[in-house]
């Protein structure tokens, strides 16, 4: 009995030995060659795709910029309706506390002038003024030009300046098909073409 229970566990051993060593040859690690291969073909498929995928980038935050002016044009219309009141739009400044010519690219202030003097400059924003939002502060990623350094609706929720005033939006540094322009109607409602404007 004791030579025949040997004999079985030398049997299981030589197997289990055979088992690994088959384990351990087809077990072996990529070679350097192969992953040079690799590599390269991920540099090649890189470099293919990063400039499409900028110009995505690109589309996306002029439609994010874009959203964010027409919700600006919303409130500020909203409000000089319910408040029977002109409602202005201006460029902030750093601090999103006073309006700063020809800054829309750092954001806006949507405010209710109280003393009437108000005209897109430095100091248009005073004692009695009354901020109603700051829209885009600290975000630099498009250049907007304005027609005008104030865009005001009247107490009907029409475009105050008596005129179509045009906003361009632009990321910096793309080309202009990613431009975006918006019109102002003098009704008050803003149409947006994927173009720059005339």
């Amino acid at each position: 009995m004791k030579t025949v229970r040997y004999r079985i566990r030398s049997n299981w051993g030589s197997a289990f030995s055979q088992v690994d060593s088959k384990s351990k040859a087809k077990c072996r690690g990529f070679t350097m060659i192969e992953l040079m291969i690799v590599l390269a073909a991920l540099g090649v498929l890189l470099a293919i795709s990063l400039p499409s995928f900028q110009d995505v980038l690109d589309g996306v935050n002029t439609d994010s910029r874009v959203d964010e002016m027409i919700t600006t044009f919303g409130l500020a219309r909203s409000e000089a309706i319910k408040r029977g009141t002109q409602i202005h739009i201006c460029a902030t400044n750093t601090a999103g506390s006073d309006c700063e010519t020809d800054e829309w690219s750092r954001g806006w202030i949507v405010f209710e002038d109280a003393n009437g003097d108000a005209d897109g400059s430095t100091g248009s924003i005073d004692a009695g003024d009354e901020i109603i939002r700051v829209f885009g502060t600290g975000r630099n990623a498009s250049a907007i030009t304005i027609t005008a350094p104030l865009v005001t609706f009247d107490t009907m929720g029409f475009n105050a300046t008596g005129a179509i005033q045009q906003i361009e939006i632009l990321p910096y540094g793309t080309a202009a098909s990613h431009a975006r322009c918006i019109e102002l109607s003098i009704i008050g409602r803003p149409l947006v073409t994927e173009d720059e404007c005339p």
